[in-house]
């Protein structure tokens, strides 16, 4: 049977039901699923915000933003499929009028599958060909009169999505009062868990970690003495320090905020693995409205390896600090940029020199000295304390050389002593400061070192008085003279010029001095005169030149004649010493006779030794060794006078020799007796000291290596013997010259006497005549 589709359209308040139902599924579903993901995201709120926070709490840290990056991608699953599974899924599912139809039924019993029915053949009205059409019909319209009788909104359970709505609300709420209230928390706990800002959460307290002390080096002293102490900022949370030095951390908490510390907790970590956890302790008073905690225990005393640690001062934390260790800076070099005085180079030499230090270093005075020390690393600073005059200079190390510092002492006037220490470019200083030491060299006055040749204490008018020595300086001489100081003509300068090396051969002549023409100079009898060789260097600073003198040699002015008397009493004193040597010299040669004629140890055959008794063998031995022993004693004393003799003797012939010069330099006309000098007493005396006196050395060694043996000791003595005869014998030949020569002077002295005398007599006679004569006149008149 053919019918038609429209037959089976539903009537129009069905459809109104039905896609009233569809609406209303999915305002349902998009409503339950953004409720649930507000309320994921508010309680996520809430927990990631309090977990972070509750750490802090805790008097831990925050959750690191890594932490927090793991949170925030979980939420953001969790997020993810909660829009899937509540929304997506859903909202986006084709609601057909069947499935509609079906939920209606379910709903509402009054329907009695008439709207199911009705639906179905309106999607297959084919398929309702096969049934009664009256009987269709009348479904329809029972399904169009019940639709009109249904609400919608009772067909679902509202109390699920009410409550997510509500909870949802309630969190929200919650999160706007806290930003309305703390916006500041609010905006710092939302970047902190969606941004992953590291901003960390106000606390009650707060640290902050001041630095590191550690003792400067010794050079660096506070005003009242004591070895100051530096402090050593953190660099983006780095400090570095030298191997084994001992640190305390600083740290100090702000007594403005609501809570202020009681102790400090320092959490460390080794690079050798080992961890802890030690106490700050207060470190006196509140001191400009900040609490000081300091700590120089273990691990920060003998720091050996770098060391990571955190500070906790109740809920404020300080992360991420480390002392690392590193090589301290180290003096390699010192060099010294010397401009020597001008002093040193009378010549104009350049006087400029560059030197390495070393120890005991000297510099002359008046030298402009410049240090420059080179380090092993790059320096930030150099101190250097000048000891000498008690002041310390810092200096700011800048360039493209950092490892090079300039100190400038100025010029040198005294011993300067520097102490050195370092600072590295990673604020490290040196293990202790360096200790360099000049000394000054003071500018000595030339050393003179001149004697009088042939002259004694008294001169003749006529006298040439020759000088001999050295003169020498540290650098050079500029001049060199005499001084002659008579208390009539005042004090008269010779300058002369010295000889190579700085040799004195020089001498003034005072005859000629009489005779010139130009400044002549007379010595009378009875002056007295002091001469003295000066000279004088180059040193041109301000305390003026260095004067070197000699000896000063006071000088008696008599005659001829009396420079004679004194000479020969000179010479009777001599020859007294000589007879003295003389005697003592006998003395040695009894001692060699003794040896040749003590009795030796009588060697007895076998047979007169069993017939004589054990008794007197024994005392045999003992006169045997008793005589050995006095040989041996004899034999020193005998070397000893060998060795005095021949330097007695070379003194003797050097006085008869001085006397003879002074002849000679006095101009004294007594050739014959300067003759007899030389010839009969100097050079006898010179070769008893050349020849005799070693002759008998070598006897009296040979001699004393024959003592005990009976085959050589007899010729040796007597060899001995005569070598010690022939030097006596040689000085007695002398002595008696000496005695004729004294004799010859007492002669020549009575002459003189008389004819002293004779003037005396003539002078008297003239005068008488004279007195005579007028006489006569008077009474011729």
């Amino acid at each position: 049977m053919a019918t038609s589709t429209d037959n089976y359209e539903l009537a129009s308040n069905i459809r109104s039901l039905l896609g009233g139902v569809r609406s209303w599924i999915r305002t349902y579903i998009w409503f339950e699923g953004i409720a649930v993901a507000l309320l994921w995201l508010g309680a996520t709120f809430w927990l990631a915000i309090g977990a972070d926070y509750l750490f802090v709490l805790l008097g831990a840290s925050e959750l690191p933003w890594q932490a927090r990056a793991v949170l925030l991608v979980g939420i953001a699953g969790v997020l993810a499929f909660i829009l899937y599974w509540w929304i997506i899924r859903r909202a986006f599912v084709s609601l057909q009028d069947h499935s509609m139809a079906v939920v209606l039924e379910r709903r509402y019993g009054i329907f009695r599958d008439s709207l199911l029915t009705s639906v179905e053949m309106s999607e297959r009205p084919d398929h309702a060909g096969q049934f009664n059409q009256e009987m269709l019909r009348h479904t329809r319209e029972d399904a169009g009169k019940t639709a009109s009788t249904v609400r919608v909104g009772d067909i679902f359970n509202m109390t699920p999505l009410v409550v997510s709505s509500l909870l949802a609300i309630l969190l929200g709420a919650g999160i706007g009062a806290f930003a309305y209230f703390f916006p500041a928390m609010f905006a710092l706990g939302a970047s902190r868990l969606y941004l992953l800002n590291d901003e960390p959460w106000p606390r009650y307290a707060h640290i902050e970690v001041v630095g590191i002390e550690i003792q400067a080096a010794s050079n660096s002293r506070d005003a009242d003495g004591a070895t100051r102490r530096v402090q050593i900022p953190f660099r983006d949370g780095v400090v570095k320090v030298a191997k084994g030095s001992d640190i305390t951390l600083r740290v100090r908490a702000d007594a403005t905020r609501p809570k202020v510390p009681q102790t400090c907790d320092v959490f460390y970590y080794t690079a050798e693995g080992g961890r802890d956890r030690v106490k700050m302790q207060v470190d006196g008073g509140i001191l400009d409205s900040y609490q000081y905690f300091s700590f120089d225990g273990k691990p920060f005393r003998g720091v050996l390896s770098t060391i990571d640690f955190d500070v906790r001062g109740y809920d404020h934390w300080a992360h991420d600090l480390r002392v690392e260790v590193v090589a301290s800076p180290a003096l390699t070099e010192v060099t010294l940029d010397t401009q020597y005085p001008s002093y040193m180079f009378p010549d104009k030499i350049s006087g400029h020199r560059v030197e390495t230090w070393t120890a005991g270093k000297q510099l002359p005075i008046g030298a402009k000295l410049l240090v420059l020390g080179k380090s092993s690393k790059d320096l930030k600073q150099a101190t250097v304390q000048n000891l000498t005059t008690n002041e310390s200079f810092v200096i700011d190390v800048s360039g493209d050389d950092l490892k090079t510092f300039t100190y400038d002492p100025g010029v040198i006037s005294e011993d300067l002593t520097l102490l050195i220490s370092l600072r590295d470019t990673d604020d490290v200083l040196s293990e202790s400061p360096y200790r360099i030491h000049i000394s000054a060299r003071e500018d000595l006055p030339p050393g003179v070192e001149a004697r009088l040749e042939g002259i004694g204490s008294a001169v003749t008018p006529d006298v040439v008085i020759p000088f001999s020595g050295r003169i020498a300086d540290d650098y050079e001489v500029d001049s060199s003279w005499i001084d002659v100081d008579t208390a009539e003509g005042g004090k008269r300068v010779f300058p002369f010029k010295l000889k190579k090396a700085g040799a004195v051969e020089t001498s003034i002549d005072f005859r000629q001095l009489r005779e010139s023409e130009t400044a002549p100079l007379t010595l009378t009898p009875g002056q007295r005169m002091v001469v003295q060789v000066k000279a004088r260097d180059f040193y041109d600073l301000a305390d003026g030149s260095h004067e070197g003198q000699g000896d000063a040699y006071e000088l008696d002015v008599v005659t001829p004649e009396e420079l004679v008397r004194i000479l020969e009493r000179r010479e009777v004193e001599i020859r007294r010493d000589f007879e003295r040597m003389l005697d003592d010299m006998i003395r040695s040669r009894d001692l060699l006779a003794l040896m040749q004629n003590t009795a030796k140890p009588i060697l007895r055959d076998k047979s007169d030794d069993e017939e004589t008794g054990e008794e007197e063998q024994g005392e045999r031995r003992d006169v045997s060794a008793e005589i050995e022993k006095r040989k041996i004693a004899y034999m020193q004393e005998a070397l000893l006078q060998a060795d005095k003799t021949g330097l007695e003797v070379l003194e003797t012939a050097a006085a008869f020799a001085n006397i003879r010069d002074q002849l000679v330099n006095n101009r004294v006309d007594v050739e014959d007796q300067k003759e007899r000098l030389q010839r009969d007493v100097i050079a006898p005396l010179r070769k008893i000291n050349t020849d005799s006196v070693p002759a008998l050395k070598e006897q009296l060694d040979a001699l004393d290596k024959a003592l005990g043996d009976p085959d050589v000791e007899p010729a040796a003595a007597k060899a001995s013997l005569e070598a010690a005869s022939k030097v006596i014998a040689e000085m007695e030949a002398v002595l008696a010259k000496m005695i004729e020569i004294e004799d010859f002077n007492q002669l020549l002295e009575i002459v003189r006497n008389i004819l002293k005398e004779q003037e005396g007599l003539i002078e008297a006679t003239k005068k008488q005549q004279e007195q005579e004569t007028l006489e006569a006149l008077e009474l011729l008149q």
